[in-house]
């Protein structure tokens, strides 16, 4: 077993606006519990309109005390401990949940911005009745986001979501960069497409990833006759999943790094150029 750490993170309910609102809330509480018993069982002189018995109200003082110190103590010991090692995931919610998460059951992973309040109802051990799953957070609106196999989805909220990423990125199951339509379709209006294109760094990422894609019925497709828009070393695994329709897995070793360096210089002189001219119209102007 491999206990290397990775990554590592302790987070608390430290917010200001969190402890105001806690302890303004529960501290009154427990002053006019203590005023009532006082007032009453002490000094005998009833508290309120329609008094209670004494032992009925010193009951449920103490009760009413101790639950208000409770939730006030909790709220200053409980943390939220994530470490990932070669492993997986640990998660401890101290002092109430300790679990983790292998390596081999974590599908899918991904930094994601969230709404605290409006997907899970706030901060702490919550459940969305939208569907988004389960979140152990404490602060912020940044988080991993997990698909775990056989589970329903996690969120897991953080401070350090790129190092956070980083430490999955070393223990995830493949090594390998979606380009094409899919990589783009986060950050544009979605298309759909049954053609996924992924960059590999070396053959042995092939070997793991070709085996787990026969394993889900895809089979290796010549790509004699088919016009490569590549360089390099390029591979195709397709299964038909109705009629005529097929999809396909479009795998490039080594294969796009000069290509993403040009496309990237036209991109910025194309920009450059646009700059240029419409520069020049509103001088004009």
């Amino acid at each position: 077993m491999n206990d290397e750490i990775l990554f590592y993170e302790e987070q608390k309910f430290d917010q200001l606006w969190f402890k105001i609102a806690v302890n303004g809330s529960l501290i009154p509480v427990i002053a006019i519990f203590l005023f009532a018993v006082v007032q009453q069982v002490i000094l005998k002189e009833p508290f309120g309109n329609n008094p209670m018995s004494d032992s009925a109200l010193t009951i449920v003082s103490i009760i009413a005390i101790f639950v208000s110190l409770g939730i006030i103590i909790l709220f200053q010991v409980v943390k939220l401990i994530v470490t990932v090692t070669q492993e997986g995931i640990q998660i401890k919610f101290y002092p109430i949940i300790n679990k983790r998460i292998a390596k081999g059951k974590i599908e899918h992973f991904e930094i994601r911005k969230y709404r605290p309040i409006a997907e899970y109802g706030g901060w702490g051990i919550r459940f969305s009745f939208s569907g988004k799953g389960k979140a152990y957070n404490v602060k912020g609106d940044m988080g991993i986001q997990f698909k775990i196999q056989n589970h329903s989805p996690l969120l897991i909220g953080t401070q350090k979501p790129e190092e956070f990423f980083e430490a999955l990125k070393k223990i995830s199951k493949f090594k390998f960069v979606i380009i094409g339509g899919y990589a783009v379709n986060p950050y544009t209006i979605p298309r759909f497409s049954v053609d996924c294109d992924i960059a590999l760094s070396d053959y042995n990422e092939l070997k793991k990833i070709g085996k787990e894609l026969e394993n889900n019925n895809y089979k290796k497709k010549s790509t004699d006759k088919i016009d490569l828009p590549y360089h390099g070393d390029f591979i195709r695994y397709e299964k038909n999943i109705k009629d005529d329709i097929n999809a396909s897995f479009d795998i490039l070793i080594k294969s796009v790094y000069e290509w993403c360096y040009i496309s990237v210089m036209c991109n910025r002189l194309r920009r450059n150029i646009f700059l240029i001219y419409f520069g020049a119209i509103y001088y004009l102007q």
